[in-house]
């Protein structure tokens, strides 16, 4: 329930039609998962080098 793929689909059902879906809760699940991301390879970048 917490991978990003099913949230994407819902951002984009949701903000290119009016089908109803959980914009907020979407939005927040895909952005915590670009900033765990972003962390994790900001750290694996830099201890490359």
């Amino acid at each position: 329930m917490v991978l990003p793929i099913k949230y994407m689909a819902d951002l984009m059902r949701g903000t290119l039609t009016d089908l109803p879906a959980n914009i907020g809760l979407s939005f927040t699940v895909v952005g915590a998962w670009f900033v765990g991301t972003f962390i994790l390879t900001y750290f694996m970048v830099r201890r490359r080098n």
